[in-house]
């Protein structure tokens, strides 16, 4: 499929442009208004990129022959029960311009790009230093050693877990319980001054997986801690990983964002996949937020259900689509 792409002032007149060059048969695959020229006379203007389809030829029908009856179908209102389906917001629909003839495939591939085409995912990580953060519950402890357990079965490398969860009861126990039962090297921190003495303890390791305190939106106690210990720990060789439950509504994982936003995010772990039936959350707080998506977490068992975030682990979690992964994302 070939894409071509024109700009005008605004998306109608982008639209109308591409229909006088190439009719009926333009599909618009996504739309981008921006502003352009200099600060002190920038004009707006929209750019668009569509797609041809070919137009079936018109089969005369004979005069003895009736025209069976045609199955009722709207574009329109089919992309709508598609967002719906999905808890994606309604106004998404706003973006696309279907024509009256669109056929469902053609409606499930211009969501599906629109909402994994600026998808980024973190891929392999190279930070030594991984900084677990997020709201109490999320599953912050038990995705880390996932994420550990994955670092060295699946590349081979030498991870060590060091704890800064200080404050919620059980927790130290919880990570020394785990820590023990997959023979994962732990180290305790119950201050930063203790966590800074530490460090050169772990120059042997390829990777460190800090456990932080769970806090809640308006702890700044807890949030100063962690502001304290990422102080200590060498940027450059620091991911600072935001983790937050499938289960959680959009602007609960915004208003997350933005508590821990002041740490300069680098990713986000998605726990508790078990617990929604959809992501269409997932994929707006994405969308909003512009974070890499690491890891997904599904459910509590330990190493199991846990991978590296693509979009094919993100497909088959979408609702009422005919079309399997295939059709969006082809194998080279």
């Amino acid at each position: 499929m070939e894409f071509l792409t024109l700009e005008s002032t605004d998306y109608e007149s982008a639209l109308k442009q591409a229909r006088r060059e190439y009719g009926n048969t333009v599909r618009v695959h996504t739309r981008k208004d921006f502003s352009k020229g200099s600060a002190l006379s920038r004009k707006q203007a929209c750019r668009i990129t569509f797609y041809l389809v070919a137009e079936p030829p018109i089969e005369p029908i004979a005069e003895d022959e009736s025209v069976p009856e045609q199955e009722s179908y709207d574009a329109f209102a089919y992309l709508q029960s598609l967002l719906l389906a999905n808890d994606l917001s309604p106004s998404l629909a706003d973006e696309f311009a279907l024509a009256s003839g669109s056929e469902k495939a053609e409606v499930e591939i211009l969501l599906v790009r629109r909402l994994f085409e600026d998808l980024v995912f973190s891929g392999q990580v190279s930070q030594k230093f991984l900084v677990l953060m997020g709201l109490a519950g999320v599953g912050k402890t038990t995705s880390l050693v996932k994420a550990a357990l994955h670092m060295r079965s699946r590349q081979g490398r030498k991870v060590a877990v060091l704890s800064f969860d200080v404050h919620r009861i059980g927790a130290v126990q919880q990570v020394r319980e785990l820590c023990r039962n997959f023979s994962l090297p732990l180290f305790e921190a119950d201050s930063v001054q203790t966590a800074q003495q530490l460090i050169p303890s772990l120059a042997e390791f390829d990777h460190v997986f800090v456990d932080t305190s769970g806090s809640s939106n308006k702890d700044e106690f807890l949030r100063e801690d962690l502001r304290a210990l990422l102080t200590i720990l060498p940027s450059e060789q620091t991911s600072r990983i935001l983790t937050v439950s499938a289960s959680a509504k959009v602007g609960d994982l915004l208003s997350q964002y933005e508590a821990f936003g002041s740490h300069a995010l680098d990713a986000v772990i998605v726990t508790k996949l078990d617990e929604t039936t959809t992501i269409g959350n997932i994929l707006t707080f994405l969308d909003k937020s512009r974070l890499a998506l690491l890891y997904m977490a599904d459910g509590q068992e330990i190493p199991e259900v846990f991978a590296q975030a693509e979009a094919s682990v993100l497909l088959p979690r979408l609702k009422l689509f005919s079309l399997d992964g295939s059709h969006f994302f082809p194998s080279p």
